[in-house]
């Protein structure tokens, strides 16, 4: 059952980034690429990030019941199904100068669309195989931002969280997620009232991808922000919404659309496409 339900998965993934709706313009998709990975429903990791908190956030289990509220529902019966699209080499690349590139500001505007009606009709895919599900991002009444004394802004659903309790990566010091396809990416996880196999988590510290946690080395990411938003002490998301919304958004607005993107901090650095000190992972459209 498993095996067949996880090709189903994989072939759904895939024809969506096969769709017309995967584009950036003019026939370039947004994304052409993902992985996948999992994390049981009633893994402790979850409620350790709940504590870790210092405003209210979601586990899996009230996640879901807030959509389907059955009391007989239990977390062992859930599993966070995660994934991530890792951005083209070509949108990295334009990206790797000293301001923000056009295309990576379009890869955020019409990427995140395609993102968002994917990640619904995912719903509807599981809804088919008579499995209740809940995609987080789709449902923007449930899953809100909070102000945050520890963390400035937080949401109380992360989708680099569950990414990361799903196996897929760790955390750098800019925040981003280091995956084996690296940081530059836009990632994902719906709940799904299904048993499938937790992916392993192949390291034991949430910063363990990041060389300048584990060596003191790097931190290439630091001069790459421009607005001195990241440094040895990790990511100001003060100065940092203050030039997305700022400078930013202006720069786009010039070039004829509105977006909140950056991504510099992501692109030019060692862990954009990969786990710094590895080979690039070879997986392609599949599980992790």
């Amino acid at each position: 059952m498993h095996s067949k339900i996880k090709g189903e998965i994989t072939d759904f993934f895939s024809r969506e980034l096969d769709s017309p709706e995967n584009d950036l313009g003019g026939g370039i998709p947004a994304w052409d690429n993902f992985i996948l990975g999992c994390a049981a429903g009633d893994d402790p990791i979850f409620e350790k990030l709940r504590r870790d908190a210092d405003f209210p956030c979601f586990t899996p289990l009230e996640l879901f019941r807030t959509f389907y509220p059955e009391p007989d529902t239990s977390a062992s019966e859930l599993t966070v199904l995660c994934w991530v699209l890792p951005q083209r080499a070509e949108t990295r690349a334009a990206n790797s100068g000293a301001k923000p590139s056009e295309v990576w500001g379009r890869a955020k505007l019409c990427g995140e669309k395609f993102y968002i009606s994917m990640g619904l009709r995912l719903e509807k895919f599981f809804a088919e195989r008579n499995i209740a599900a809940v995609f987080p991002m789709g449902h923007p009444a449930e899953v809100k931002r909070f102000n945050s004394q520890k963390y400035y802004v937080a949401s109380n659903w992360s989708e680099r969280h569950a990414c990361y309790a799903a196996g897929l990566g760790t955390f750098g010091l800019c925040d981003g997620l280091i995956t084996p396809l690296g940081k530059a990416h836009r990632c994902g996880s719906i709940i799904i009232k299904a048993q499938l196999p937790p992916t392993p988590r192949e390291y034991g510290d949430i910063h363990e991808y990041c060389p300048w946690f584990t060596k003191k080395s790097c931190g290439l990411c630091i001069k790459r922000c421009p607005v001195g938003a990241i440094s040895e002490k990790g990511h100001d998301k003060e100065k940092c919404q203050a030039f997305l919304h700022g400078e930013c958004a202006d720069f786009f607005e010039s070039s004829g659309f509105q977006v909140y993107a950056c991504g510099l901090c992501q692109a030019g650095v060692p862990c954009e496409d990969r786990i710094p000190g590895r080979e690039r992972a070879a997986v392609f459209r599949n599980f992790l």
